[in-house]
């Protein structure tokens, strides 16, 4: 069965992607911080990615609210993305 997706809602999905660039951006800190820690000579400080964690988390809700805007815009322009779904059946 095809469906169309033509809407998505901007904060829910803003609010899906926040928590996933905080959950990237706490992965990859560690990876930054690392240089400083050892004592690398051109290391930023270390404060510096710590401070970055919710600049980058900000900027990832509010760019993907303006893209699921802008999407929802194009949609009614050109009909949205089409997605093809299967039932399956459980046996119980």
């Amino acid at each position: 069965m095809t469906q169309r997706i033509v809407r998505i809602a901007p904060i829910p999905a803003a609010k899906v992607a926040a928590v996933l660039y905080g959950i990237v951006a706490i992965v990859f800190i560690p990876f930054f911080i690392l240089p400083g820690l050892l004592g690398a000579a051109n290391a930023p400080p270390l404060w510096l990615p710590l401070a970055l964690i919710p600049l980058y988390v900000g900027a990832g809700f509010l760019m993907t609210g303006f893209m699921a805007w802008l999407y929802n815009v194009i949609a009614r322009w050109v009909g949205g993305l089409e997605i093809t779904l299967e039932t399956e059946v459980q046996n119980e």
